[in-house]
């Protein structure tokens, strides 16, 4: 093998190595999407709860004892 098949068989790792990084990247990008979607959905449905939950307190009779 000569120097410049060498240095093209370096060259075309190098290419297929950013080649798969660019497309890990984009996963990720788009994995961090579904999850701060998901976030939001989960913080939703925590403020609805709270907010059921401090309506049902809000509707019980005081403490006579307190």
């Amino acid at each position: 093998m000569t120097e410049l098949e060498a240095l093209e068989q370096k060259i075309a790792q190098l290419a297929a190595l950013f080649q798969r990084a660019r497309e890990e990247n984009r996963d990720l990008r788009q994995r961090g999407m579904q999850l701060e979607a998901d976030n939001q959905r989960l913080n939703d449905k925590v403020l609805a709860a709270r907010e059921r939950l401090e309506g049902l307190l809000s509707r019980l009779p005081a403490d006579p004892a307190a």
